[in-house]
């Protein structure tokens, strides 16, 4: 094995050997560049002043690392400056440049895939929230601990593109295997359903959950169910004259048992449908959202809807009541029911609750706003 000779194996030369191994590693090991030695103590001045070509050298020296190679070349034996300080510190010498250039490269190629992905999908690529999105994944740092992070990133874009048109009818797992080929690639925590639950908070003005329950809501926000049987809608006289649940699974499984009545009214509050089961009249149609409506209640009235029923609503007097109703009645066609200024005045007490917080105007009647 090849060794240095004892004029540059000194100890007096180590810290030489260790500065230019620095510098060569930063600079693509190329010996480019100058490095400042300070504080050198009279064996160091007298072992380095030869491969500098001097006679003396003071406690501060500039190095010039190119002469000092071709120096090395001439008169070491062993070859240049690379292969001196390989031989010095008993290690070999890494392209350390190299490796955080590819590693940048490597960092920003899902970001690079995501630019090229959205160029060709011009009805995500425009939304508000996007570029958001895009720099608190980037943040977040996330996909750098994923094992494919391109294929990650189009993959919760994908996802994102078919959640935000608002007409699935399908569930989170049947989402996930249908579009990754893997049926939990959405749940809490995995890498791609982690990236879609934040475009969602995004793009939905909401908070980022930090639990599996939170993550949920919003899916259904979304309006994608989590799956098909344990989200419900509670219902009167449309499974049975009694009050029930409905699923998805009911929808999509078995839609001829639910009765498609002329007239179903729909309401914010279940003690409203509690009232009418107990007090009629009979075969009354209730559909209750337990405030804001979930995936399946918004498809059930849907699918009521497109099947005949009329649908009447009914809410709560108060501004977040008034907030749920438009959303609603934007998504699904609907008329008010026992929910405009007369009704609202005709219950209103001065010894009640005062009503505060931020106004919210009905988009389906201005008399009610200047009644509330």
């Amino acid at each position: 094995m090849t060794s240095l000779p004892g004029w540059l194996a000194t100890p007096a030369l180590d810290e030489l050997w260790r500065r230019a191994a620095t510098a060569l590693e930063q600079r693509h090991l190329s010996p480019a560049g100058k490095i400042r030695l300070t504080t050198l103590g009279r064996e160091s001045r007298r072992a380095l002043a030869p491969l500098l070509e001097r006679e003396q050298v003071g406690p501060n020296v500039l190095v010039d690392l190119q002469h000092l190679d071709q120096t090395l070349r001439e008169r070491s034996g062993v070859g240049g400056l690379r292969a001196t300080c390989e031989l010095a510190l008993g290690r070999e010498l890494s392209d350390r440049a190299a490796a955080r250039s590819a590693t940048a490269r490597k960092r920003e190629a899902p970001f690079t895939a995501a630019r090229a992905w959205l160029d060709s999908h011009p009805e995500i690529a425009t939304q508000d929230w996007l570029e958001d999105w895009l720099a608190a994944v980037r943040r977040s740092g996330s996909l750098t601990r994923t094992p494919a992070p391109e294929r990650t990133m189009i993959s919760a874009l994908e996802v994102l593109q078919a959640a935000l048109r608002g007409d699935l009818s399908t569930s989170r797992n049947q989402l996930a295997a249908t579009m990754n080929h893997d049926a939990h690639s959405l749940d809490h925590g995995r890498p791609v359903g982690t990236l879609v639950l934040r475009g969602l908070a995004m793009a939905l003005d909401s908070p980022l959950p930090a639990t599996t329950a939170g993550g949920r809501s919003l899916w259904e926000r979304a309006g994608i169910a989590n799956d098909l049987v344990s989200t419900t809608c509670l219902t009167l006289g449309i499974v049975e004259a009694a009050p029930a649940h409905v699923t998805a699974w009911d929808l999509d499984r078995r839609p001829e048992r639910l009765s498609i009545p002329a007239v179903a009214y729909v309401c914010e509050n279940p003690r409203i449908l509690e009232l009418i089961a107990d007090r009629g009249p009979e075969e009354t149609a209730v559909v209750c959202t337990l405030g804001e409506p979930n995936t399946i209640t918004v498809r059930l009235l849907r699918h009521l809807g497109e099947h005949g029923s009329q649908l009447r609503y009914h809410g709560d007097f108060d501004w977040p009541g008034i907030a749920i109703a438009n959303r609603l009645m934007s998504t699904v066609e609907m008329a008010p029911w026992c929910f405009d200024a007369p009704d609202d005045l005709a219950g209103a007490r001065t010894d009640g609750l005062v009503l505060d917080g931020t106004p919210v105007r009905p988009t389906w009647s201005p008399t009610l706003h200047a009644a509330m």
